[in-house]
Protein backbone atom coordinates (compact mmCIF):
# COMPACT_ATOMS: atom_id res chain seq x y z
CA UNK A 1 0.00 0.00 0.00
CA UNK A 2 1.06 3.76 -0.32
CA UNK A 3 2.35 5.44 2.26
CA UNK A 4 3.08 8.92 3.07
CA UNK A 5 6.05 8.66 4.90
CA UNK A 6 8.79 5.99 4.65
CA UNK A 7 8.85 3.11 7.61
CA UNK A 8 11.68 2.15 9.62
CA UNK A 9 12.55 -0.44 12.10
CA UNK A 10 15.47 0.27 14.96
CA UNK A 11 17.11 -3.28 15.66
CA UNK A 12 19.53 -2.70 18.54
CA UNK A 13 22.34 -5.36 18.74
CA UNK A 14 25.16 -5.46 22.16
CA UNK A 15 28.60 -6.73 21.10
CA UNK A 16 30.91 -8.27 23.00
CA UNK A 17 33.28 -6.03 22.43
CA UNK A 18 34.03 -2.04 21.98
CA UNK A 19 35.61 -0.14 19.15
CA UNK A 20 35.00 -0.59 15.69
CA UNK A 21 32.61 -2.94 13.95
CA UNK A 22 31.86 -3.76 10.76
CA UNK A 23 27.91 -4.09 9.45
CA UNK A 24 26.17 -5.67 6.46
CA UNK A 25 22.71 -5.63 5.96
CA UNK A 26 20.81 -8.28 3.39
CA UNK A 27 17.04 -9.14 2.94
CA UNK A 28 16.20 -12.46 4.21
CA UNK A 29 12.32 -12.55 2.91
CA UNK A 30 11.59 -13.94 -0.49
CA UNK A 31 10.66 -11.87 -3.04
CA UNK A 32 7.18 -11.49 -4.50
CA UNK A 33 7.20 -13.26 -7.92
CA UNK A 34 3.34 -13.61 -8.09
CA UNK A 35 2.78 -9.82 -7.91
CA UNK A 36 2.10 -8.21 -11.31
CA UNK A 37 2.97 -4.74 -10.51
CA UNK A 38 6.28 -3.13 -9.95
CA UNK A 39 8.35 -3.96 -6.88
CA UNK A 40 10.87 -2.04 -5.75
CA UNK A 41 12.93 -4.75 -3.60
CA UNK A 42 15.68 -2.04 -1.69
CA UNK A 43 17.52 -2.32 1.44
CA UNK A 44 19.21 0.86 2.64
CA UNK A 45 20.56 2.82 5.83
CA UNK A 46 18.66 5.66 7.04
CA UNK A 47 20.94 5.94 9.70
CA UNK A 48 23.65 3.76 11.02
CA UNK A 49 24.68 4.99 14.79
CA UNK A 50 26.68 3.12 17.90
CA UNK A 51 25.21 4.06 21.55
CA UNK A 52 27.90 4.62 24.69
CA UNK A 53 26.60 4.83 28.09
CA UNK A 54 26.67 8.08 29.46
CA UNK A 55 27.73 8.15 33.11
CA UNK A 56 27.82 12.09 34.05
CA UNK A 57 25.38 13.76 35.33
CA UNK A 58 26.69 17.02 35.47
CA UNK A 59 28.10 18.75 32.17
CA UNK A 60 29.16 22.16 33.68
CA UNK A 61 27.35 25.72 32.77
CA UNK A 62 25.58 24.22 30.32
CA UNK A 63 21.33 23.73 29.40
CA UNK A 64 21.39 19.89 28.67
CA UNK A 65 17.69 18.70 26.84
CA UNK A 66 16.85 15.04 25.28
CA UNK A 67 14.87 15.17 22.53
CA UNK A 68 13.27 11.89 20.98
CA UNK A 69 12.11 13.13 17.50
CA UNK A 70 9.92 10.36 15.12
CA UNK A 71 11.77 9.38 12.27
CA UNK A 72 9.35 10.58 9.49
CA UNK A 73 10.80 11.91 6.17
CA UNK A 74 9.96 15.46 6.81
CA UNK A 75 11.91 14.88 9.61
CA UNK A 76 14.92 13.05 7.67
CA UNK A 77 15.09 15.51 5.30
CA UNK A 78 16.32 18.69 7.70
CA UNK A 79 19.87 19.22 7.16
CA UNK A 80 20.14 21.21 10.47
CA UNK A 81 18.24 19.60 13.52
CA UNK A 82 16.49 22.63 15.82
CA UNK A 83 15.20 23.18 19.00
CA UNK A 84 12.77 25.53 20.40
CA UNK A 85 11.26 25.52 23.78
CA UNK A 86 9.55 28.56 25.82
CA UNK A 87 12.06 28.81 29.15
CA UNK A 88 12.18 31.37 31.89
CA UNK A 89 15.81 31.75 33.02
CA UNK A 90 16.35 32.13 36.72
CA UNK A 91 18.24 35.21 37.81
CA UNK A 92 18.60 36.78 41.35
CA UNK A 93 14.82 38.92 41.90
CA UNK A 94 14.98 42.34 43.54
CA UNK A 95 12.83 43.28 46.02
CA UNK A 96 12.98 46.82 46.24
CA UNK A 97 15.46 46.53 49.04
CA UNK A 98 17.69 43.74 48.30
CA UNK A 99 18.63 40.91 45.99
CA UNK A 100 17.73 37.15 46.49
CA UNK A 101 20.82 36.20 45.37
CA UNK A 102 24.11 36.86 43.50
CA UNK A 103 25.64 35.26 39.97
CA UNK A 104 29.53 34.46 39.61
CA UNK A 105 30.92 35.80 37.02
CA UNK A 106 30.34 32.80 34.20
CA UNK A 107 26.55 33.43 35.19
CA UNK A 108 26.45 30.55 37.88
CA UNK A 109 24.36 31.27 41.62
CA UNK A 110 27.39 32.28 43.67
CA UNK A 111 24.98 32.57 46.63
CA UNK A 112 21.41 32.90 47.97
CA UNK A 113 18.57 31.68 45.67
CA UNK A 114 17.74 32.81 42.28
CA UNK A 115 14.26 32.35 40.87
CA UNK A 116 12.63 31.85 36.97
CA UNK A 117 11.24 35.58 36.31
CA UNK A 118 10.33 37.76 33.77
CA UNK A 119 11.07 41.48 35.72
CA UNK A 120 12.65 43.97 33.48
CA UNK A 121 14.72 45.28 36.79
CA UNK A 122 15.79 41.99 37.33
CA UNK A 123 16.74 41.10 33.37
CA UNK A 124 18.31 44.88 33.25
CA UNK A 125 20.75 44.09 36.39
CA UNK A 126 21.83 40.45 34.95
CA UNK A 127 22.21 41.54 31.41
CA UNK A 128 24.67 44.83 32.91
CA UNK A 129 26.89 42.33 34.85
CA UNK A 130 26.51 39.31 31.72
CA UNK A 131 30.15 39.16 30.75
CA UNK A 132 29.07 38.81 27.08
CA UNK A 133 26.46 41.43 26.98
CA UNK A 134 27.28 44.64 29.44
CA UNK A 135 30.51 43.03 31.01
CA UNK A 136 29.69 46.05 33.75
CA UNK A 137 29.14 46.71 37.23
CA UNK A 138 25.52 47.18 38.70
CA UNK A 139 26.39 50.56 39.83
CA UNK A 140 25.91 51.26 36.50
CA UNK A 141 22.20 51.33 36.70
CA UNK A 142 20.40 53.78 39.04
CA UNK A 143 18.51 50.58 40.56
CA UNK A 144 16.42 52.65 42.96
CA UNK A 145 14.99 55.01 40.33
CA UNK A 146 14.52 52.07 37.92
CA UNK A 147 12.41 49.84 40.50
CA UNK A 148 10.22 53.13 41.08
CA UNK A 149 9.33 52.87 37.64
CA UNK A 150 8.21 49.38 37.82
CA UNK A 151 6.42 50.15 40.87
CA UNK A 152 4.74 53.49 38.82
CA UNK A 153 3.94 51.02 35.75
CA UNK A 154 1.98 48.70 37.49
CA UNK A 155 -0.47 50.98 39.36
CA UNK A 156 -0.93 52.63 36.75
CA UNK A 157 -2.11 49.98 34.11
CA UNK A 158 -3.17 47.38 36.52
CA UNK A 159 -2.70 44.49 34.68
CA UNK A 160 -0.55 42.47 36.68
CA UNK A 161 3.14 41.84 36.21
CA UNK A 162 3.04 41.41 32.19
CA UNK A 163 3.14 45.26 32.03
CA UNK A 164 6.49 45.25 33.63
CA UNK A 165 7.25 41.90 31.97
CA UNK A 166 10.42 41.33 29.03
CA UNK A 167 10.32 38.12 26.78
CA UNK A 168 13.31 37.67 24.75
CA UNK A 169 15.94 35.58 24.30
CA UNK A 170 19.13 37.60 23.73
CA UNK A 171 21.78 35.24 22.12
CA UNK A 172 22.54 37.70 19.76
CA UNK A 173 26.10 38.91 19.64
CA UNK A 174 25.43 41.87 16.87
CA UNK A 175 23.36 43.80 19.46
CA UNK A 176 24.95 46.11 21.75
CA UNK A 177 24.43 46.34 25.19
CA UNK A 178 23.12 50.08 24.55
CA UNK A 179 20.32 48.32 22.30
CA UNK A 180 19.89 45.52 24.21
CA UNK A 181 18.72 48.30 26.79
CA UNK A 182 16.73 50.46 24.89
CA UNK A 183 14.85 47.28 23.58
CA UNK A 184 13.50 46.50 27.30
CA UNK A 185 12.64 50.15 28.04
CA UNK A 186 10.19 49.79 24.65
CA UNK A 187 8.83 46.89 25.69
CA UNK A 188 7.65 48.34 28.92
CA UNK A 189 6.43 51.38 27.87
CA UNK A 190 9.91 53.75 29.28
CA UNK A 191 12.29 55.15 27.48
CA UNK A 192 15.79 54.80 29.18
CA UNK A 193 18.28 57.44 29.35
CA UNK A 194 22.18 58.32 31.21
CA UNK A 195 22.42 61.02 33.34
CA UNK A 196 25.24 61.68 36.17
CA UNK A 197 27.34 58.18 34.72
CA UNK A 198 24.25 55.93 35.87
CA UNK A 199 20.99 54.34 32.89
CA UNK A 200 17.79 55.39 34.09
CA UNK A 201 14.05 55.02 32.70
CA UNK A 202 11.56 57.35 32.17
CA UNK A 203 7.78 56.14 32.26
CA UNK A 204 5.83 57.09 29.34
CA UNK A 205 2.60 58.28 30.47
CA UNK A 206 0.16 61.13 30.82
CA UNK A 207 1.44 64.45 32.02
CA UNK A 208 -0.44 66.82 34.01
CA UNK A 209 1.80 69.85 33.79
CA UNK A 210 4.91 71.00 32.53
CA UNK A 211 8.04 71.13 34.45
CA UNK A 212 9.95 73.73 32.37
CA UNK A 213 9.57 76.92 30.81
CA UNK A 214 11.27 78.18 27.96
CA UNK A 215 10.94 81.49 26.70
CA UNK A 216 12.85 84.63 24.80
CA UNK A 217 14.72 84.84 28.50
CA UNK A 218 15.87 81.51 28.11
CA UNK A 219 16.33 80.47 24.24
CA UNK A 220 18.53 81.38 21.29
CA UNK A 221 17.03 84.19 19.34
CA UNK A 222 15.92 83.06 16.63
CA UNK A 223 16.91 79.57 17.03
CA UNK A 224 13.33 77.82 16.77
CA UNK A 225 12.87 75.93 13.76
CA UNK A 226 8.76 74.63 14.16
CA UNK A 227 7.37 72.19 11.65
CA UNK A 228 3.64 71.71 11.67
CA UNK A 229 1.40 69.03 9.65
CA UNK A 230 -2.08 69.81 8.62
CA UNK A 231 -2.84 66.12 8.64
CA UNK A 232 -1.91 62.95 10.00
CA UNK A 233 1.59 61.28 9.08
CA UNK A 234 1.33 62.08 5.30
CA UNK A 235 3.08 58.50 5.06
CA UNK A 236 0.62 56.70 7.27
CA UNK A 237 -2.81 56.00 7.99
CA UNK A 238 -2.32 52.88 10.05
CA UNK A 239 -0.84 50.82 11.95
CA UNK A 240 0.55 47.26 11.73
CA UNK A 241 1.96 45.94 14.82
CA UNK A 242 4.08 42.32 15.05
CA UNK A 243 4.99 40.25 18.46
CA UNK A 244 5.10 36.85 19.51
CA UNK A 245 1.91 35.81 21.33
CA UNK A 246 1.76 33.43 23.79
CA UNK A 247 -1.40 31.47 23.46
CA UNK A 248 -0.47 31.14 20.17
CA UNK A 249 3.29 30.90 20.11
CA UNK A 250 3.15 32.38 16.50
CA UNK A 251 3.71 36.00 15.30
CA UNK A 252 0.32 37.71 15.46
CA UNK A 253 -0.42 40.73 13.78
CA UNK A 254 -2.89 44.02 15.09
CA UNK A 255 -4.05 45.73 12.19
CA UNK A 256 -5.27 49.75 13.34
CA UNK A 257 -7.63 50.84 12.44
CA UNK A 258 -10.05 48.21 13.16
CA UNK A 259 -12.26 49.06 10.39
CA UNK A 260 -9.11 48.19 8.24
CA UNK A 261 -9.48 50.80 5.98
CA UNK A 262 -6.20 51.84 5.84
CA UNK A 263 -4.06 51.48 2.69
CA UNK A 264 -0.49 52.41 4.03
CA UNK A 265 0.93 50.60 7.25
CA UNK A 266 3.47 52.08 9.62
CA UNK A 267 5.21 48.43 10.45
CA UNK A 268 6.12 47.97 14.19
CA UNK A 269 7.73 45.03 15.60
CA UNK A 270 7.59 44.47 19.22
CA UNK A 271 10.28 42.79 20.77
CA UNK A 272 10.18 41.12 24.48
CA UNK A 273 6.23 41.16 24.69
CA UNK A 274 3.79 38.21 24.44
CA UNK A 275 0.60 39.22 26.11
CA UNK A 276 -2.19 40.78 23.71
CA UNK A 277 -3.33 43.09 25.92
CA UNK A 278 -0.17 44.43 26.15
CA UNK A 279 0.58 44.38 22.47
CA UNK A 280 -2.87 46.19 21.61
CA UNK A 281 -2.06 49.45 24.32
CA UNK A 282 0.80 49.65 22.22
CA UNK A 283 -0.76 49.54 18.79
CA UNK A 284 -3.26 51.80 20.56
CA UNK A 285 -0.91 54.33 21.43
CA UNK A 286 1.19 54.53 18.35
CA UNK A 287 -1.96 54.70 16.38
CA UNK A 288 -3.15 57.77 18.50
CA UNK A 289 0.46 59.39 17.86
CA UNK A 290 -0.40 59.35 14.20
CA UNK A 291 -3.63 61.16 14.39
CA UNK A 292 -2.70 63.70 17.31
CA UNK A 293 1.11 64.50 16.86
CA UNK A 294 0.75 67.76 14.71
CA UNK A 295 4.10 69.97 15.33
CA UNK A 296 7.56 69.17 16.22
CA UNK A 297 10.03 72.03 17.57
CA UNK A 298 13.82 72.21 17.53
CA UNK A 299 15.06 75.46 19.58
CA UNK A 300 18.40 76.22 21.22
CA UNK A 301 18.12 77.36 24.85
CA UNK A 302 20.28 78.11 27.54
CA UNK A 303 21.98 75.86 30.01
CA UNK A 304 18.72 75.54 31.62
CA UNK A 305 17.84 72.51 29.05
CA UNK A 306 20.81 70.56 30.46
CA UNK A 307 18.08 69.74 32.89
CA UNK A 308 15.67 68.41 30.38
CA UNK A 309 15.11 64.71 30.43
CA UNK A 310 13.76 62.39 27.64
CA UNK A 311 9.58 62.32 27.04
CA UNK A 312 9.54 65.16 29.78
CA UNK A 313 6.72 67.89 29.00
CA UNK A 314 7.87 71.63 28.82
CA UNK A 315 6.36 74.38 27.79
CA UNK A 316 7.92 76.38 24.80
CA UNK A 317 6.76 79.55 23.40
CA UNK A 318 6.85 79.94 19.79
CA UNK A 319 9.39 82.39 19.10
CA UNK A 320 8.68 82.50 15.44
CA UNK A 321 5.81 84.88 15.73
CA UNK A 322 7.57 86.89 18.36
CA UNK A 323 7.89 90.69 17.57
CA UNK A 324 11.62 90.67 18.62
CA UNK A 325 12.85 93.35 20.14
CA UNK A 326 16.50 93.31 20.11
CA UNK A 327 19.54 96.56 19.19
CA UNK A 328 22.92 98.01 21.62
CA UNK A 329 22.63 99.17 24.57
CA UNK A 330 24.22 102.54 24.07
CA UNK A 331 24.09 103.59 27.87
CA UNK A 332 24.29 102.75 31.52
CA UNK A 333 23.68 104.54 34.75
CA UNK A 334 23.61 102.48 37.23
CA UNK A 335 20.53 99.50 36.62
CA UNK A 336 19.20 102.34 34.11
CA UNK A 337 20.16 101.09 30.01
CA UNK A 338 19.41 103.27 27.08
CA UNK A 339 18.91 100.84 24.18
CA UNK A 340 19.41 101.57 20.70
CA UNK A 341 15.70 101.48 20.47
CA UNK A 342 12.16 102.43 21.34
CA UNK A 343 10.24 99.55 23.32
CA UNK A 344 6.75 98.34 23.14
CA UNK A 345 5.64 97.29 26.64
CA UNK A 346 2.30 94.78 26.91
CA UNK A 347 0.57 93.36 29.44
CA UNK A 348 2.70 91.19 32.64
CA UNK A 349 6.41 90.68 33.97
CA UNK A 350 9.43 91.46 31.08
CA UNK A 351 12.59 90.83 31.19
CA UNK A 352 15.81 91.85 28.52
CA UNK A 353 18.45 89.31 27.30
CA UNK A 354 22.08 90.40 27.60
CA UNK A 355 24.48 88.65 25.69
CA UNK A 356 27.88 87.69 27.28
CA UNK A 357 31.35 88.69 25.40
CA UNK A 358 31.60 84.50 25.34
CA UNK A 359 28.32 84.18 23.63
CA UNK A 360 25.90 83.38 26.22
CA UNK A 361 23.08 84.99 27.41
CA UNK A 362 21.99 86.18 30.86
CA UNK A 363 18.05 87.36 31.53
CA UNK A 364 17.28 89.80 33.78
CA UNK A 365 13.35 90.95 35.04
CA UNK A 366 13.15 95.16 33.98
CA UNK A 367 10.56 97.90 34.20
CA UNK A 368 9.78 100.51 32.24
CA UNK A 369 12.46 103.74 32.75
CA UNK A 370 11.84 107.52 32.33
CA UNK A 371 12.51 107.20 28.38
CA UNK A 372 10.55 105.06 25.95
CA UNK A 373 14.04 103.30 24.80
CA UNK A 374 15.15 102.73 28.79
CA UNK A 375 14.65 100.16 31.22
CA UNK A 376 15.29 99.56 35.03
CA UNK A 377 17.04 96.00 35.45
CA UNK A 378 16.20 94.12 38.55
CA UNK A 379 19.81 93.49 39.49
CA UNK A 380 23.17 94.08 37.93
CA UNK A 381 24.54 91.78 35.30
CA UNK A 382 27.33 89.59 36.01
CA UNK A 383 29.25 90.78 33.20
CA UNK A 384 30.12 94.70 33.16
CA UNK A 385 28.15 96.03 29.90
CA UNK A 386 29.77 97.06 27.01
CA UNK A 387 28.39 100.90 25.74
CA UNK A 388 31.10 101.82 23.12
CA UNK A 389 31.77 100.73 20.10
CA UNK A 390 34.94 99.97 17.84
CA UNK A 391 38.69 99.71 18.90
CA UNK A 392 39.66 97.46 21.36
CA UNK A 393 36.20 97.29 23.35
CA UNK A 394 34.80 95.33 20.26
CA UNK A 395 30.66 95.92 19.67
CA UNK A 396 28.62 96.82 22.28
CA UNK A 397 26.26 94.68 24.53
CA UNK A 398 23.34 93.17 22.55
CA UNK A 399 20.06 92.67 23.87
CA UNK A 400 16.77 91.17 22.63
CA UNK A 401 13.52 92.31 24.72
CA UNK A 402 9.93 90.86 24.97
CA UNK A 403 7.11 89.95 27.84
CA UNK A 404 6.88 86.85 30.02
CA UNK A 405 4.20 85.85 29.29
CA UNK A 406 3.10 82.29 28.78
CA UNK A 407 0.36 82.69 26.73
CA UNK A 408 1.49 81.79 23.66
CA UNK A 409 3.63 78.56 24.89
CA UNK A 410 2.68 75.00 23.48
CA UNK A 411 3.45 71.97 25.19
CA UNK A 412 6.17 69.62 24.18
CA UNK A 413 7.25 65.69 24.85
CA UNK A 414 11.26 66.21 24.61
CA UNK A 415 12.76 63.89 22.17
CA UNK A 416 16.31 64.65 22.08
CA UNK A 417 18.41 66.54 24.07
CA UNK A 418 22.04 67.80 23.01
CA UNK A 419 24.64 69.01 24.95
CA UNK A 420 27.27 69.54 22.21
CA UNK A 421 27.82 73.38 22.90
CA UNK A 422 29.15 74.75 26.16
CA UNK A 423 26.53 77.60 25.89
CA UNK A 424 23.66 76.55 24.75
CA UNK A 425 21.59 73.16 24.35
CA UNK A 426 19.76 71.80 21.63
CA UNK A 427 16.18 70.41 22.19
CA UNK A 428 13.97 68.53 20.01
CA UNK A 429 10.07 68.09 20.78
CA UNK A 430 7.07 66.91 19.59
CA UNK A 431 3.71 68.76 21.04
CA UNK A 432 1.98 66.52 23.80
CA UNK A 433 -1.39 65.68 23.69
CA UNK A 434 -3.33 63.77 26.34
CA UNK A 435 -4.64 61.83 23.29
CA UNK A 436 -1.83 59.55 22.99
CA UNK A 437 -2.82 57.84 26.02
CA UNK A 438 -6.64 57.40 25.66
CA UNK A 439 -6.78 54.01 25.17
CA UNK A 440 -4.37 52.82 28.16
CA UNK A 441 -7.14 52.04 30.28
CA UNK A 442 -9.96 51.44 28.09
CA UNK A 443 -11.22 47.78 27.40
CA UNK A 444 -9.64 46.11 25.35
CA UNK A 445 -11.52 44.57 22.52
CA UNK A 446 -11.54 40.74 22.12
CA UNK A 447 -8.10 38.84 20.58
CA UNK A 448 -10.67 37.06 18.19
CA UNK A 449 -11.93 40.85 17.06
CA UNK A 450 -8.32 41.83 16.86
CA UNK A 451 -5.98 39.15 15.41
Amino acid sequence: SNKPDQVAKTIEITTGWTGSTRVRVRRSSNHDFGFSGNVVDEVKYESLSAVTPITLTDFGNVTTVQVVTKATERALSLKERKFNALVTRKLPTYSGTAWSGVLDSDGSILSGTINATTSFVDILAAITQDPFIGRQTISTIDLAQIYARYSEIGSYFSLGTEPMAFHYTLDSDNISYEETIRMIANAVFCIAYRQNGKIRFTFDKPQTSSTALFTHRNKKPSSDVISRRFTADAEYDGIELTYNDNVTDAQEVIKLPLSGTATNYKKIELTGVREYEIAYIRAAREYNKLKYQRISIETETTTDGRLLLPNQRIDIVDNTRFDSQDGEVIAQSGLTLTLSRNLVWGVGAHSILLMKRDGSLESIGCTAGTNANQVILDYAPSEAINTTHGGSSGVRTIFSFGADSVSSANSYLVQEVNISDKSYVKVSAINYDANYYSDDLETIPNREDVL
